[in-house]
């Protein structure tokens, strides 16, 4: 602490004929910002080496300073919205104003609308909040934000601790709200509004989220949805960022139509295309064609079989063979005529026969 923090802090102890402790308040580093916001727990923490009393009259000399300074601070109860230019005007200090953007969910309105919201107000004035006060300030944000629908993003939740702490400054944001980096936000606010509405749907009370894609049967795999635009960044960040689970709703719900594409691309496999080439006139020879038609056999003959295997400790697993196995089971594709003498070589070791082979260029 300087030299003016230092004289501000004696000068202040002095007015409450309490110079003794000036000394332990500067090992402390409690200066008179943080005599501000200091909790009377955190004062019993401060003076653990000083008599009861000696704790009982700095709490109260404490609360009387600061409670004539409470008119001036944010009062939260006569907040009014300015519906004019669509701004939220708080008064500050009792002579400056600040505008902010108009939040989703007016602290203000919350509290002023509700009997416990009255009652937390007027603790307020009288003391600093407690746990007791704090829990239902939270339980009342929450409910107000499922009754009003609104749904409680991380933006939203970092919006209404702002506001928690510009209504009562003793309080202490990562309670309410805190960011960790790329993993889901911490805070009351957030932990309570999941929890309830995990709740809800637990209950059957309000409806889980439901997939409304339907899935593609073989008339509407034709069907090509218009793909949104500039969603790249969305795409990336949703492969390679640790995303929270209401940023990944956002994502999802902006990315529908290349995801459906996606979905029908991949549907039209390697048989879907050599059925056109069939059908097109596309193939030169006669080879190829037999090669075309033994590899499409496997798509119309499902495969059936399955293997039972035994791992190193004994555990069981069901292996059930899929088109794609049957296929490539009988035909080797290789980009060169060495890497299909090397994928030869090492089937020949294998227990299952080498029963035929067919070598063929297939320019897809």
């Amino acid at each position: 602490m300087d030299e003016n923090e230092l004289s501000k802090l004696m000068a202040q102890l002095n007015e409450w004929n309490m110079r003794f402790l000036y000394q332990t308040c500067v090992d402390a580093l409690v200066d008179t910002e943080a005599l501000e916001y200091i909790t009377p727990a955190q004062c019993d923490t401060l003076l653990a080496a000083f008599p009861l009393g000696i704790r009982i009259k700095f709490i109260g000399k404490l609360m009387k300073t600061w409670s004539t300074d409470k008119d001036s601070q944010i009062n939260v109860s006569t907040c009014t919205n300015n519906n004019r230019d669509g701004h939220l005007k708080l008064a500050v200090q009792g002579t400056t104003a600040v505008n902010i953007d108009k939040p989703v969910l007016s602290l203000c309105e919350v509290l002023e609308s509700s009997y416990q919201g009255c009652l937390v107000l007027d603790h307020f004035k009288k003391w600093f909040l407690n746990d007791a006060s704090r829990t239902i300030l939270v339980d009342i944000v929450i409910k107000t934000a499922i009754k009003e629908k609104i749904n409680m993003t991380v933006k939203v939740d970092e919006e209404m601790a702002d506001q928690i702490i510009a209504a009562f400054p003793s309080e202490v944001k990562d309670y309410y709200f805190m960011r960790d980096g790329p993993k889901a936000p911490k805070g009351k606010l957030y932990a309570k509004y999941h929890n309830v509405i995990r709740s809800l749907k637990s209950g059957g009370l309000i409806e889980k989220t439901k997939n409304t894609v339907k899935p593609m049967n073989s008339g509407s795999q034709t069907k090509h949805f218009e793909d949104e635009t500039n969603i790249d960044h969305l795409l990336n960040s949703l492969k390679h960022d640790n995303c929270t689970f209401n940023e990944i709703e956002v994502i999802w719900a902006a990315t529908v139509n290349n995801r459906l594409n996606s979905i029908r691309k991949s549907q039209n496999s390697l048989s879907t295309e050599l059925v056109e080439d069939l059908n097109e006139g596309n193939v030169l020879t006669e080879n190829s064609r037999d090669c075309y038609v033994f590899y499409l056999l496997h798509a119309l003959l499902v495969p059936t079989s399955k293997k039972t295997t035994r791992d190193d400790k004994g555990r069981k697993s069901l292996i059930k063979y899929s088109i794609r196995d049957s296929q490539q089971s009988f035909i080797i594709f290789a980009e060169s005529s060495a890497q299909a003498e090397d994928i030869i070589a090492r089937k020949k070791d294998q227990p299952q026969p080498l029963i035929s082979l067919v070598l063929a260029e297939l320019d897809m």
